[in-house]
Parts: structure tokens; C-alpha cells; sequence
């Protein structure tokens, strides 16, 4: 899904992308190498990166370890709703970015956080569905893939009545204002920066039923 993002957002940018790439919040590092195809360098960075990206730096993005004007291009996919305090990122993107410098970012809006609320009880009713359906005719629970599952998530099944928050905010209220396109804007805006363009994208379940790709 965020590979479609980002070969969406590269296809047609506000303006030219070039020069030296950092990237916010690298993971499991799969759309560094995407990156690299369009940047001459590309700076990954993770505070926890999930898998072995090469390159990576283990790095804060509230304390980036780079001298100022660095970079002439910074990207993030769905990394700033995590961020504890967001204000003290911008400032230090700001730093390290050359002066004509762009920065790409997605991120949830709230009517994916609206979806994530109120199709919960379906997503939790199909799991309660599948986990029945694993009992043998013996009565006896597969233990195997009750473990595997249960190695996802910090929470008992019967516990998650309510989905969980997706970033750092203390409610869903607070997110689904956090994350209005008019919220994301005034950050940016506030902080000193010019938004060149706001882009819709494929839109994104919260839970793998929903056919996400056709909308």
C-alpha cells in the first residue's frame, strides 16, 4: 500500500525532486530502495528500523544527528502521528534542509480514523469468527496459530473492544481532529513552511477486509 503512495507522489511532484534524500522513519527500510531510484543519495533513518537497511542511522527525528542544509529533500510515510513532539521535528527538518528544499509526507486523515472506530466491531467480530473456526472436532484450540497470533498484540481479544490508538494522541476525539487535512496544513504552516500541495491517496482500510484497493 505505501509503495503505491509513493510511486503515486514521485509520478507527479509540486516541483523538481533531486539531490540528497533523508528519510524519517526508514522501518523495514522497502521504500528506502524505492528512493534510491530517484535521489543520487538517500539517508535512511529509524529509531527501532524493523529489519537490516543498509545505510540506516539510528536517529530521533527530534534530534537528527546531521549538520545543517544537509538535504535537499526529506519523506516520511506515516511517521509523524507517532511522533511525541511533532513541533521539535519540524524545527529540526527545517535545519537540515537546504535552502529550495521539499519535503513529501503522508500520513491518516480522520476519515480513516472514523473507519478504524466504527468498523472495529467487524474487524473484532471476524476475528472472534476465524479463532472459532480453528477448533478442532475434538474441541482442542490449534495452539500453534492461537500463539502466532496472539504474538501481535499486547491485548487479549476479549480486552480490544475498542480499537487502539494509532499514534500518540490521549483519545480517538483527539486524533480524529489531529489528523484533518486542515490540522496537518497548520502544523506545516505554523512551523514555517509553505504547502505546495495536498494530494489524495488510494484509501487505506485500518483492517484487511475492507477492499481498500478500489477506493
Amino acid at each position: 500500500m505505501r509503495c503505491r503512495d509513493l510511486e503515486q507522489l514521485l509520478s507527479s511532484p509540486p516541483c523538481e525532486i533531486r539531490g540528497r534524500a533523508l528519510e524519517i522513519g526508514c522501518g523495514s527500510g522497502y521504500l528506502t530502495g524505492m528512493l534510491g531510484m530517484h535521489f543520487q543519495e538517500i539517508i535512511p533513518t529509524d529509531v527501532k528500523p524493523r529489519d537490516t537497511v543498509p545505510g540506516v542511522i539510528m536517529a530521533d527525528a527530534q534530534k537528527l544527528p546531521f549538520v545543517d542544509q544537509s538535504f535537499d529533500f526529506v519523506f516520511s510515510s506515516n511517521v509523524l502521528e507517532h511522533i511525541n513532539d511533532v513541533d521539535a521535528c519540524m524545527e529540526e527538518l527545517s535545519r537540515v534542509m537546504s535552502s529550495g528544499a521539499i519535503m513529501l509526507h503522508t500520513m491518516p486523515t480522520s476519515a480513516w480514523k472514523t473507519l478504524q472506530v466504527f468498523t472495529h466491531p467487524i474487524h473484532l467480530l471476524i476475528r472472534l469468527l476465524r479463532k472459532s473456526s480453528r477448533i478442532n472436532s475434538s474441541g482442542q484450540i490449534d495452539h500453534r496459530i492461537e500463539k502466532t497470533e496472539e504474538s501481535h498484540s499486547e491485548k487479549p481479544l476479549v480486552t480490544k473492544v475498542m480499537p487502539t490508538i494509532h499514534g500518540i494522541s490521549s483519545s480517538h476525539f483527539r486524533e480524529f481532529v489531529y489528523f484533518k487535512p486542515s490540522s496537518w496544513r497548520a502544523l506545516f504552516e505554523r512551523k514555517g513552511f509553505e504547502v505546495l500541495e495536498v494530494e489524495p491517496l488510494f484509501f487505506h482500510s485500518p483492517y484487511k477486509f475492507f477492499p481498500f484497493r478500489f477506493l
